[in-house]
C-alpha cells in the first residue's frame, strides 16, 4: 500500500504522524506515550512512501478492532444487540434498494426545521417532476430547471417508516452525493421528540466542503469521553448538547478529501457504515475499492473486522446510552439555512444568507450535481 507524502502506514491504514500514533496495528489520537516512532502491525518502523491516488487513503482500513469493542475473545455480549459474542456478526434485516427503495420511506413536506431555502415535495410531485427514480441505483434530485424568487427550491426529504434501536448496524452505499454552493445534504438518524431521542449525522457537509462531518446532537448531559476514543477522524467539539453552542453538536471530521462531495463522487463513491451498541456509536467510511467483503456480501456483517472507525463516540457515564432511541433514517438535501447559508462566503461567490438564497433561487443550472445516487441502504441486527 502506498501513502501520500507526509503520511505513515499502520497495518493497512495511512495516517498523519503529527496527530496520531500506531501501536500494534491500531491507530490512536495524540502523541505516542512510549516516545518511540510509529510502528505498523509487524512492529517495524513506518516511513513515508510515494504519493498514491486519494482513494487509497481509506479512513477505515486498520485490521485490529478498537479497544472498547466487545471482541470475540472477551466472551462479552452486547445487551442491546442480537449479535453473538462468538462471531460479532449481525444479520440482514432491511434492504432499501432497487424498485422498492421508496417503499420504506415517507416523504416529508413540512417547512425545513433548519430554515433552508427549500420546498420539500410529496412523492407524487417528486415522481412527476423527475426528482426521484427507483432502480439500480436509486436517484434523488432537486429541481434544476425553474427559478424560485419567492419560495425555496424543490427538493426531497425522506424519513424511514421504521425506527431502530441499539444493536443495529446501518450500511449506506452511495455512488454519488449532492455537492455545490448552497447545498446542505445529509444522511442521518433521529429519535422522537428531538433532541430527546438523539441524532446521529452519518453523511453531512455544506457548499464545497471536501471533508465529511459526523456529529451527535443530544439533550444536555452528553460529552465525548476523549480518553476512550479510537478513531481516524478529528474532534471538532466535545459537547453534544443541542441546546448549547448554536446546536453545533459534537462533530468529528473525516481527514480524507475523498470522504465528501467532489472528491467522494470522483472516486466512484463508497460506503458509510454505523454500528450503534449500548457502549458506543462508530462510523466507518470505505472507498469503493476498499469495501470489506462482508459488506459486499450483504447477508451479514462483522464490524470487529473493519478496523479503526472514522468516528467513535463512547457511551457511558459521560454520554448515557439512553440518550439515543427509536431512531429513524433521514435523507435530505436542503439549501442555505443555518449552516450552509451562514458560511456561504467560504468558497462560494457572495457572503451571507441573502447571497445564498439568491443563488439558490436564480441559478437552477448550478444544481445539476446536487443529487443522491444510492446503491442501497441496509440495516443489520
Amino acid at each position: 500500500m502506498l501513502c501520500p507524502a507526509g503520511y505513515s502506514i499502520c497495518g493497512i491504514a495511512c495516517f498523519d504522524p503529527a496527530s496520531y500514533y500506531c501501536s500494534d496495528g491500531s491507530l490512536f489520537q495524540g502523541t505516542d506515550p512510549s516516545g518511540g516512532g510509529s510502528s505498523d502491525s509487524s512492529g517495524s518502523s513506518s516511513s513515508d512512501e510515494t504519493a498514491a491516488p486519494a482513494d487509497d487513503t481509506t479512513t477505515a482500513a486498520d485490521t485490529t478492532a478498537a479497544a472498547d469493542d466487545t471482541s470475540t475473545g472477551s466472551g462479552a455480549t452486547d445487551t442491546g444487540s442480537t449479535a453473538t459474542a462468538a462471531t460479532g456478526a449481525y444479520s440482514l434485516v432491511d434492504d432499501f434498494s432497487g424498485s422498492n427503495f421508496f417503499g420504506g420511506f415517507d416523504f416529508f413536506t413540512d417547512s425545513d426545521p433548519t430554515h433552508g431555502y427549500v420546498t420539500y415535495v410529496d412523492q407524487a410531485t417528486a415522481q412527476s417532476d423527475g426528482l426521484i427514480a427507483a432502480g439500480n441505483p436509486t436517484t434523488i434530485s432537486v429541481d434544476t430547471t425553474n427559478t424560485y424568487p419567492s419560495a425555496g427550491r424543490a427538493s426531497v426529504r425522506l424519513t424511514s417508516n421504521k425506527s431502530y434501536n441499539s444493536g443495529t448496524v446501518f450500511v449506506v452505499d452511495l455512488a454519488h452525493m449532492p455537492f455545490g454552493c448552497g447545498t446542505w445534504p445529509a444522511v442521518w438518524l433521529v429519535g422522537p421528540n428531538w433532541p430527546s431521542g438523539g441524532e446521529i449525522d452519518i453523511v453531512e457537509g455544506v457548499n464545497v466542503n471536501a471533508n465529511n462531518q459526523m456529529t451527535l446532537h443530544t439533550s444536555p448531559g452528553c460529552t465525548i469521553d476523549t480518553s476512550s476514543q479510537s478513531q481516524t477522524g478529528t474532534n471538532v467539539a466535545t459537547d453534544c448538547d443541542a441546546t448549547a453552542n448554536g446546536n453545533a453538536g459534537c462533530g468529528i471530521t473525516d481527514p480524507s478529501a475523498s470522504s465528501y462531495g467532489d472528491g467522494f463522487n470522483n472516486g466512484g463513491g463508497g460506503v458509510f457504515a454505523v454500528e450503534w451498541t449500548s457502549s458506543s456509536i462508530k462510523i466507518w467510511r470505505f472507498d469503493r475499492s476498499s469495501i470489506p467483503s462482508d459488506i459486499s456480501g450483504g447477508s451479514g456483517v462483522s464490524p470487529d473486522g473493519w478496523g479503526t472507525p472514522a468516528a467513535h463516540w463512547p457511551l457511558g457515564s459521560s454520554c448515557p446510552a439512553s440518550f439515543f432511541s427509536n431512531m429513524q433514517i433521514v435523507i435530505d438535501d436542503t439549501f442555505c439555512g443555518d449552516w450552509a447559508g451562514n458560511v456561504f462566503g467560504s468558497g462560494c461567490s457572495g457572503s451571507g444568507m441573502d447571497a445564498c438564497n439568491n443563488f439558490v433561487a436564480y441559478q437552477p443550472s448550478s444544481f445539476t450535481d446536487a443529487y443522491w445516487s444510492f446503491n442501497y441502504i441496509r440495516t443489520f441486527a
